[in-house]
């Protein structure tokens, strides 16, 4: 299971360079620290044509051991000012023919 965040583009490039002077970072940072749990961005900005250090990604994943705990992530960090949106992301399945 996978809790995926989106945080706003300020917070994210403050988060990714750990100003930990900005209030909604360092409250951010807190709650994950307490959470005990490790945020990873969701998608890798080293690709070509992305200036080195450069915020462009908006978006974190943090992993859950399963649907109760992940549930519980996403409701604590869906409830900061730095977080626009905090959820759960959905088992794949399999397709299904008719």
């Amino acid at each position: 299971m996978e809790v995926i965040i989106e945080l706003s583009p300020e917070v994210a490039h403050q988060f990714q360079v750990q100003d930990q002077s900005a209030p909604m970072v360092r409250q951010l940072t807190t709650t994950i620290d307490a959470l005990h749990v490790i945020i990873k961005p969701q998608y890798s900005n080293q690709q070509p044509g992305h200036e080195k250090g450069k915020a462009e990604n908006y978006f974190f994943v943090i992993e859950a051991g399963n649907w109760e705990e992940c549930q519980r992530i996403a409701t604590v960090l869906d409830q900061l000012p730095a977080v626009r949106a905090a959820y759960c992301k959905p088992e794949a399945e399999p397709a299904s023919l008719p």
